[in-house]
């Protein structure tokens, strides 16, 4: 986590940074997240601009600490999906559940679409941004290779990595599509990495 000097320990401290955190998205929305400032987060949030800072360094670690919590929410999803997938069969209708609830998220969230693209266009966030990325992999990775023992990393992996990757990248152009396109697009997910995956099992026998 990226809050500065008072961890959230308590239950005013927990809700003052919820409150910046929340204050912040919604002016990103609404303004970009160039055009806002920490002094116009506190004024949202209802504290007094020095008050913020004890909370946070700066602008960069709100947008870390909201990007930190997307990860985290996107990672306990992943998760609880691999935990379903019995089969190489299942892979095509989980992956589908997966981007199909990435893109719902966004879809009803139009604030965190600012945030997310400021995170993707931010230099700092890149390795926060990659690490979550192999993280992801890895955990997917693990779950096909108990699936499947005669598997190995090094065969699956750069798919894996590959496919974390251009989840996000189709949520994105989804987004900005007509419904039906977006549809299309979605569904192509799946097929696409669900085959390559069986493919590569197939392979390994």
């Amino acid at each position: 986590m990226n809050i500065k000097r008072r961890a959230p320990s308590q239950e005013r401290s927990k809700e003052m940074v919820s409150s910046i955190l929340d204050s912040a998205k919604r002016l990103i929305g609404r303004h970009g997240y160039d055009a806002v400032s920490m002094r116009e987060i506190a004024r949202e949030a209802g504290i007094s601009p020095a008050s913020i800072y004890q909370y946070f360094d700066d602008k960069n670690a709100i947008l870390t600490e909201l990007a930190s919590r997307y990860y985290d929410m996107t990672f306990r999803m992943t998760t609880a999906l691999l935990a379903r997938v019995q089969s190489m069969d299942d892979l095509e209708s989980l992956l589908g559940e997966a981007v199909q609830a990435i893109h719902r998220y966004f879809s009803s969230d139009a604030d965190g679409v600012a945030v997310w693209t400021a995170v993707i266009a931010s230099n700092a966030l890149q390795t926060m941004d990659l690490s979550d990325c192999v993280k992801t992999a890895q955990a997917i990775v693990d779950r096909l290779i108990a699936l499947q023992p005669g598997l190995r990393q090094e065969d699956i992996q750069p798919t894996c990595q590959l496919m974390v990757h251009v989840l996000t990248a189709t949520v994105r152009m989804a987004l900005a599509m007509p419904d039906d396109q977006a549809q299309a697009l979605l569904a192509e997910f799946p097929r696409v990495f669900a085959g390559r995956i069986r493919q590569i099992a197939t392979r390994a026998g």
